[in-house]
């Protein structure tokens, strides 16, 4: 079976620890190769603390070589929501048909990326007016999975949405 390669952004500073760990440790229990991505050429700082070191600098990344890319949340995260990086990474992996994933405040990425065309999300609840100001729609659920975009609301999804991310992928 060849091992599918997931990539994991998270931001720089104040990234949601929870979902970082419960996603990471899901993909690695499933055999997949995971990569940590991040503009930080430091070590990225979770928001109680945690510290960790990005695989690939998200200047150095080929959609091509990669099944998903997958966005973890937090505080940090906003300040990501018009990073023209981002919104061009997004976009290779899209319309490479790739899965991708945002949790939390993430989603509101993707809205600003332009790749939610069709697509029903989710993001995090406070984070819900950013959503709309972006022209989609919020949808109420945990998780909602849509074609190959899966978004979820919290921290405490973080398990499922991995599970659902996989699901996909394989």
């Amino acid at each position: 079976m060849i091992r599918k390669n997931i990539l994991l952004f998270i931001p720089a500073y104040d990234f949601n620890e929870e979902e970082f760990l419960i996603v990471k440790s899901n993909f690695l229990k499933g055999g997949y190769n995971l990569f940590i991505t991040s503009d930080s050429t430091n070590l990225c700082a979770g928001s109680n603390g945690l510290k960790v070191k990005a695989d690939v600098n998200l200047y150095n990344i080929h959609a091509g070589n990669f099944d998903a890319f997958v966005l973890i949340g937090g505080n940090g995260m906003r300040s990501y929501w018009n990073n023209q990086i981002l919104k061009s990474i997004l976009q290779k992996f899209y319309k490479l048909n790739r899965i991708i994933g945002a949790i939390c405040s993430a989603p509101v990425l993707l809205a600003n990326a332009g790749i939610l065309k069709d697509h029903k999300v989710t993001c995090y609840p406070q984070d819900k007016v950013e959503l709309e100001r972006s022209g989609k729609e919020f949808s109420d659920q945990p998780i909602v999975s849509c074609g190959n975009i899966i978004t979820a609301q919290t921290p405490r999804d973080s398990l499922e949405f991995s599970r659902m991310l996989i699901h996909v992928i394989n």
